[in-house]
């Protein structure tokens, strides 16, 4: 019995290596998609990324970025607040959401 515990640890941690190499793998494809124009792909690359790794808080956060990213891009500024508001609210000291405020403030001083 005593040597199913570190064979159950380490399945534990493949396949949550598995899974996180599945969301940064969504991740790049939502921010090529991005980057390319094509934002109905990175929307749907963020929306995999928000059904299938909800454990993970960084994912979800990064997730959040490019939804509310694509939204400025095009203009939906009232999906994007609400993307924003979502990322502020639920991962305030995130990495992702300091680069999200900033990016929307840098634009809005631009336009002004």
């Amino acid at each position: 019995m005593k040597y199913w515990i570190p064979v159950v640890l380490m399945l534990a941690a493949v396949a949550h290596s598995a899974e996180v190499t599945g969301a940064q793998a969504e991740l790049l494809q939502a921010r090529t998609a991005l980057e390319a124009g094509q934002f109905r792909e990175a929307l749907q690359h963020a929306a995999r990324v928000q059904a299938f790794y909800y454990r993970d808080a960084e994912v979800l956060a990064a997730a959040l970025y490019y939804e509310a990213a694509v939204d400025h891009k095009t203009g939906v500024s009232r999906a994007t607040v609400s993307a924003l508001t979502e990322l502020k609210t639920l991962y305030p000291d995130s990495a992702w959401c300091r680069k999200a405020v900033e990016e929307l403030e840098k634009t809005e001083q631009g336009s002004q």
